[in-house]
């Protein structure tokens, strides 16, 4: 017998729209490829601040998540992507990494000396998060990674609640306490990023990867509004690809999103829907109605 499950809404869903403000919005499209970005960016900074020299990383053409572009994190190369002053708020760090051998990237309390976390991706396709000192001892192993495809990391950081969340490919794999510190002490605040050819430490040789869209914002809870949007259901869920949406409302159009958030697949009917020539995995079907946007996850499971 087959089994149909159906997700429902019993009322209309409630959902707080959060105002926010972009503080860093970076896909290196404006930039002259095979060139130091450095040279190129009032964004960028190099750890020493020299321009052009052997840790300033270059644009490159050779792999992209989107456009021409994106950044090549080598060996030498120490870049700063500074963020601000903040000791209080909440902020969302997303990037997207090609890896072709090994990185590691870190977040700062005080830019350039009190590390936040590190991440590691190891010569053992290893992603490993560390947030205390005494290195090896506090190493905790979060995810893996396949060399020569692209990762999604999201940071999701409340320096009000005293937290950090790690997502990887949009699913969590982990939460620590943001004030503590790689360098020994306790800090609070959120000032810079830090991308480095690391050599000789955790496993990581030499760093050898891309960065691209770097999106950070900080989320503005004071300006907090309750819309209501349609009701929303989707079955079978899990599917094989092959599913239908049901709504209270009109639909304008669905999109499917995939984890890079890449949309994949567009339709404008609500019925007989089919992403089976997609891969296994979770799915962001976002739903457009009149009233507004409502978003469910699908899970497809061939």
């Amino acid at each position: 017998m087959k089994k149909i499950y159906l997700i429902m809404c019993a009322t209309s869903l409630s959902l707080v729209a959060q105002a926010q403000t972009v503080l860093v919005d970076e896909d290196f499209e404006s930039y002259a490829s095979n060139q130091s970005v450095a040279q190129q960016s009032t964004l960028w900074e190099t750890w020493s601040g020299s321009l052009g020299g052997s840790d300033d990383a270059i644009v490159s053409s050779d792999a992209a998540l989107s456009g021409s572009n994106s950044l090549l994190i080598y060996h030498d190369n120490d870049m700063i992507l500074p963020i601000g002053n903040y000791n209080s708020g909440h902020f969302i760090i997303e990037f997207n990494a090609y890896m072709i051998e090994e990185a590691y990237f870190n977040v700062m309390h005080t830019c350039k000396s009190s590390w936040a976390f590190d991440l590691y991706m190891t010569s053992s396709d290893e992603i490993v998060y560390l947030d205390e000192p005494n290195a090896s001892a506090n190493n905790v192993l979060i995810d893996s990674y396949t060399n020569n495809e692209w990762v999604n990391f999201r940071f999701d950081i409340n320096i009000d609640l005293d937290s950090v969340t790690t997502y990887i490919n949009n699913v969590k794999r982990h939460q620590s306490v943001f004030s503590n510190a790689v360098t020994g002490s306790t800090g609070s605040g959120l000032t810079c990023m830090n991308f480095y050819g690391l050599a000789g430490f955790n496993g990581v040789d030499h760093s050898n990867y891309h960065i691209d869209d770097i999106l950070i914002t900080q989320l503005n809870t004071s300006d907090v509004e309750e819309l209501k949007v349609a009701d929303v259901s989707i079955y079978p869920n899990p599917s094989n690809g092959k599913f239908e949406v049901q709504c209270s409302e009109m639909i304008q159009r669905i999109s499917i999103v995939n984890y890079l958030g890449q949309e994949v697949a567009q339709f404008e009917t609500e019925s007989n829907l089919d992403i089976s020539q997609l891969a296994n995995g979770i799915y962001q079907v976002i739903v457009e109605t009149e009233s507004g946007v409502v978003r469910k996850e699908l899970v497809v499971n061939h």
